[in-house]
Order: structure tokens, then sequence, then C-alpha cells
């Protein structure tokens, strides 16, 4: 009985473990930090903006509504404060490379 427990436990661990990594799958699709889970991103992003979601960002939106109504302040419990910093999506862009295609051209040219 006793080697059952143990084997269901790891079953059960197992399981987790998959999931929790489809979830940082998921959150690398969309261009965030491959060790960090979507819940763990999207509770940084609720928190950068004061606890609102803006309106543009629809995904997050959705899936926090769907997250909350299972487990109410699923996402920002969920942050991982040692995660989240190699995503490309979240990260502000350094002002030199807000050029646009515009002033690359005229860059070019002047070269």
């Amino acid at each position: 009985m006793q080697k059952r427990v143990v084997v269901l436990s790891k079953l059960r661990r197992y399981i987790l473990n998959l999931l929790i990594s489809l979830d940082q799958l998921g959150n690398s699709l969309l261009a965030g930090d491959p060790d960090e889970t979507i819940s763990s991103r999207i509770g940084r992003i609720k928190q950068k903006w004061g606890g609102k979601i803006p309106r543009w960002r629809c995904f997050t939106r959705w899936a926090d509504w769907v997250l909350e109504r299972i487990d109410p302040n699923h996402t920002v419990e969920a942050i991982e404060h040692d995660e989240g910093g190699e995503g490309i999506a979240d990260k502000p862009t350094p002002p030199h490379e807000h050029v646009t295609y515009f002033e690359k051209k005229e860059e070019e040219n002047v070269e």
C-alpha cells in the first residue's frame, strides 16, 4: 500500500512538472521569459499598471479574467520575482533603438 502512495505522489509531481513546462513554453512562444510562467508574467504586467491591465493587451486581460475565476488573486501571487528578465516582449526598447524606417534611410544616405 505504501509503495502505491509513493508511485501516485511521483506521478502527481511528474504531471505538475509537465504542466509547468507547458506554461513556460507558452510564455516563451508569446515572447516572454522562457523560465517564467504566463501567470507570473500577467501578475507583473498587472502590478506595473497599478492593478489594471491596459485595454490593448486583449489576450492578457482575457487570461487574467479566466485565472481570477479559477483562483482569485492567482496572477499576483504567482509572480516569480527572480524571473522575467529574459523576455523580449515586455522589455522597454532603449531610446537609441526607436528609429523609424525613414530616419534609418536618411542615415544610410548620409554615409
